[in-house]
């Protein structure tokens, strides 16, 4: 997305054959960033959006989309966090093996995360997304929203056993 200077945030989409949810070079490359690149005081301002394209048997065109956003809610010292490639590898190789384990029917998780047509559902994303925050150091330090089709915008909490996961409809 080049030079955040100037910029709040920005949007993005994922192909339908990747991972629907914010990966780490997502993190680091766009949201931090332009974190970093706000004025002084302003850097919880920063955002960094996608919009997600799922199969939807009942929908309108057989699809749904919905958005993920993520917020920058840490001090500016973490906003300062940033990660090397390797590190940015190794936590994108973590990611998809966690993505993997959510959506393995004979794993650890069962069938928890999945939905009938054995895509990965909102609650497993969303776990993916906490896991990869707790991984790369930034619990607590990014918010989630998740805004539905019919513009309802919620934020995104992990429960406290980890697994699951709250929508809180904004005010």
């Amino acid at each position: 997305m080049g030079v955040k200077a100037g910029y709040q945030g920005g949007y993005h989409n994922h192909t339908p054959a990747g991972i629907p949810m914010h990966s780490p070079p997502d993190i680091d490359n766009n949201l931090l960033a332009f974190a970093r690149a706000q004025p002084a005081g302003e850097h919880k301002n920063a955002y960094f959006g996608m919009i997600v394209k799922k199969t939807c048997s009942g929908c309108p065109s057989g699809f749904k989309t919905y958005h993920y956003i993520i917020r920058f809610d840490g001090t500016y010292d973490d906003a300062l966090t940033s990660f090397s490639q390797l590190d940015l590898d190794n936590f994108n190789i973590d990611y998809q093996n966690r993505e993997f384990d959510l959506t393995n029917p004979t794993g650890v998780y069962g069938t928890t995360y999945i939905d009938s047509m054995g895509k990965i559902t909102n609650e497993g994303l969303e776990k993916l997304f906490f896991d990869t925050l707790k991984a790369m150091n930034l619990t607590n330090k990014i918010i989630l929203q998740r805004i539905e089709d019919n513009g309802i915008i919620n934020n995104i909490t992990l429960n406290p056993d980890g697994l699951h996961t709250t929508a809180i409809p904004c005010p």
